[in-house]
């Protein structure tokens, strides 16, 4: 997947290139985890409608009943601008000074719109025409999230490889004693 667009966004801030490609990882991990900054989090309105609760994307429910979600957008805020708790606490995330980071944020969400930000999203679930953010607030991401190693899974490799492993060697042991004769 290719996230130059994310690098720009960084690069044209001031950001230096290494430390842009460290935030556009971030970024897009984020987006697609539908993970929002804490303290967004801590300013959300509890008086919203029940429809807008209503999404197709899983991660979207399962972060809502674990309290570290609702059904906005990463990095866009209440009054649908970008964030700048969110871009600053990504740019800290990557090593740069928390302080420092909240400027770079700040010139990040004066030169652009969250539409700028999740447009090349849109176009990768196949939409055409402008962003719609709401649209895509409610929109399952699964497609995308596939194409990013970050998420991508080797039933080879990790946690489910060993898990069947362990599978396999209980079920010899139970089929070794099964076919063992009995005095």
């Amino acid at each position: 997947m290719n996230i130059g667009w994310l690098i720009e966004i960084f690069v044209e801030a001031g950001v230096r290139p290494e430390t842009a490609e460290r935030a556009a990882k971030e970024t897009l991990t984020r987006i697609l985890r539908r993970q929002r900054s804490v303290a967004e989090l801590l300013l959300f309105r509890q008086d919203r409608p029940f429809s807008l609760h209503l999404v197709r994307d899983p991660l979207i429910s399962l972060a809502r009943i674990l309290g570290v979600g609702d059904e906005r957008l990463p990095f866009v805020d209440d009054d649908d601008r970008l964030s700048v708790a969110s871009l600053g606490e990504v740019l800290a995330d990557v090593g740069m000074d928390p302080v420092v980071g909240i400027a770079y944020a700040k010139v990040i969400q004066a030169a652009y719109e969250p539409e700028d930000l999740y447009q090349p999203l849109w176009e990768m679930l196949g939409r055409e025409g402008r962003v719609q953010l709401r649209d895509l607030a409610r929109m399952d991401l699964q497609s995308i999230r596939t194409s990013w190693p970050e998420f991508k899974t080797d039933p080879s490799e990790g946690d489910l490889a060993k898990g069947r492993a362990r599978g396999e060697v209980i079920r010899a042991q139970r089929v070794g004693k099964k076919s063992k004769p009995q005095p």
